[in-house]
């Protein structure tokens, strides 16, 4: 007697079921299959240590500089802001190191107080070596 392994179905002649369309298979066949040990298959991936993640920065939020021009009116402003006593020192600092300035105005500032800081040192450097010879000078001359 021939057995339908898929749905079951017993019969006597062909080879393929008429139910399912299956193949027929001998009984005593299906029971050595049924009987017959199966392999036991297990996959076990292997075991791998944690790696320790490489330092990475903290990624800095890109802030694009205006790159601004700046008008003859604003130049003129500027120049005579400059010319008047301590306001010019304070909106020097301002323009060199505030960051609300533009690029080319900033730089202008930073220049601008470095020429300020030689003028200054220049002046002292005169002063002393006029004051010296004003003193020697003097020395040789009796009243």
């Amino acid at each position: 007697m021939k057995k339908c392994m898929n749905c079951g179905f017993e019969g006597q002649d062909g080879n393929f079921c008429p139910g399912c369309g299956g193949n027929l298979v001998e009984a005593e066949q299906i029971q050595q299959f049924q009987e017959a040990p199966q392999p036991e298959v297990s996959y076990q991936p292997p075991q791998m240590e944690p790696q320790p993640t490489p330092y990475q920065p903290p990624v800095q939020e890109y802030v694009p500089v205006a790159n601004e021009e700046v008008s003859v009116g604003n130049w003129i402003v500027s120049i005579l802001l400059c010319a008047i006593p301590c306001v010019n020192l304070i909106m020097l600092f301002v323009w060199a190191f505030g960051g609300g300035a533009p690029k080319s105005k900033s730089n202008w500032a930073k220049a601008q107080l470095i020429f300020l800081a030689i003028s200054v040192v220049l002046s002292l450097l005169v002063s002393i070596v006029m004051a010296i010879a004003g003193v020697s000078l003097m020395s040789g001359t009796y009243y």
